[in-house]
Parts: structure tokens; C-alpha cells; sequence
């Protein structure tokens, strides 16, 4: 009896830190740029949505600094660097490309923000009782470049 040829295994990366911070950090960078820039021209793409919801939850008082447009960019950042090491240690390991694995996550993100975070705040599905439609398209734009930004720089540097 014959045995089966071994089967090729699939290659796995591990887990990068460094790589997944710096990926994470350029990509809510580009992110950002986007958004300020949709506000230079008058277009309200996003207004805190997690971290309304975040001082919600917890309640007054709110200190003041936590409203402040320094804090809000830091807290998205923060968010932003958070949310591509989640990606890649849920699926930057994965043998798929990373376009795809980035359209993945951007579109499970979209979603839970869309349907969850917003409505809880609301802001209503996708935020539409707040943004116009530019707004709403602007913002999808810039969260999938995100994801996108970030799973090919991650995946570059692994």
C-alpha cells in the first residue's frame, strides 16, 4: 500500500509587532489626512462615534480635555493602531491576499460600526441621521483604505 504524498504545507507568518504598529500608524495617518481633509471642505464625515459611545457608557463627569479636537485625534489613532494589530494577529497569518484580507476586515469593522456603535450613539445606520451621503462615502472610503493600507504594508513587512 502506497502512502499519500505528504501534503505541501501552508506557510504562516508570525505575528509582527513592530510591523503591525508602524503598518497600523501609516495607515490611520492616511486615514486622518482623509477625514481633516473632507472637513477642510465642509464635509462631516465621522464624529467620534467609539468614543462617544466609550464616555456614554462610563458617564459624567467627563473632564473637559476629553472633548478637546488634540484628544479626539489621539484617541483615533490610538484606535486606529489598536485595530490593525488585532488584524494582524486574527488574520495576518492567514494565506490569503492581503487585499482581500483587508477588504474583509474593513467591511466586518464597517459593519459593526455601522449597525452597532452608531445607531447606539443615534447617529442611526451608518450614521445617516447626521452625515450626508458625500459623508457617509467618504468616511466608508477612508475606513477601507485603512484596512487596505494596512494589510499590505503589514504584510510587506512580515
Amino acid at each position: 500500500m502506497r502512502s499519500a504524498a505528504p501534503r505541501p504545507a501552508i506557510a504562516q507568518r508570525s505575528f509582527n509587532l513592530q510591523a503591525a504598529l508602524l503598518a497600523g500608524l501609516f495607515a490611520i495617518l492616511t486615514n486622518t489626512a482623509i477625514l481633516i481633509m473632507a472637513d477642510h471642505f465642509h464635509i462631516v464625515t465621522a464624529r467620534g462615534g467609539l468614543l462617544t459611545l466609550l464616555l456614554a457608557i462610563i458617564g459624567p463627569p467627563i473632564p473637559h480635555w476629553v472633548t478637546s479636537w488634540t484628544f479626539q485625534q489621539f484617541f483615533h489613532i490610538a484606535v486606529g493602531i489598536a485595530m490593525l494589530i488585532t488584524y494582524a494577529t486574527t488574520l495576518g497569518s492567514l494565506s490569503v491576499p492581503a487585499i482581500a484580507k483587508g477588504l474583509f476586515a474593513a467591511a466586518l469593522v464597517w459593519l459593526a460600526n455601522a449597525a452597532l456603535i452608531l445607531p447606539a450613539i443615534g447617529q442611526g445606520f451608518a450614521g445617516s441621521n447626521i452625515l450626508s451621503p458625500w459623508g457617509m462615502a467618504i468616511f466608508a472610503v477612508a475606513h477601507t483604505l485603512f484596512f487596505l493600507i494596512g494589510a499590505v504594508l503589514y504584510e510587506h513587512w512580515t
